[in-house]
């Protein structure tokens, strides 16, 4: 099983010591996170994805009992170019991405696979609920 920690800082590194765990938004048991907005900035050296992932708020990471399971986001602009803010569950990549993540009721993780290289993982919290 993979490991999870917290990265809900506003800059994460993500490297090859990341590889094959699951990295955690934030402690969203407040209630008030209702979107993520994430940018994903990878290095030229950076070979890997990371896995948009939840599960529901209120359990603490160690809490094996209730998994991470694939979610949808929204794909706001992807290497740069505006994308077409279509709903997708596919893996971000290399190729760079800016995502808005539903997070109501939700704690958001990425499970993160980093071969080589690294990136750097932007996230912004924005409070209420938004309309998905």
């Amino acid at each position: 099983m993979a490991t999870t920690y917290p990265i809900g800082t506003r800059r994460y590194k993500v490297t090859t010591a990341d590889h094959g765990m699951f990295g955690v938004l934030g402690d969203v048991s407040d209630r008030e996170v209702g979107l993520w907005s994430v940018q994903f900035v990878p290095d030229t050296t950076f070979v890997g994805s990371l896995g948009v992932v939840g599960r529901i708020a209120g359990k603490e990471t160690a809490d094996d009992d209730v998994g991470f399971g694939s979610v949808p986001y929204r794909r706001v602009q992807v290497g740069g170019v505006a994308s077409d803010n279509a709903v997708v569950s596919t893996p971000i990549t290399s190729a760079g991405a800016t995502v808005l993540i539903p997070a109501s009721g939700l704690s958001i993780a990425f499970l993160i696979e980093c071969t080589a290289g690294f990136g750097y993982l932007y996230s912004y919290p924005l409070a209420g609920h938004p309309a998905f």
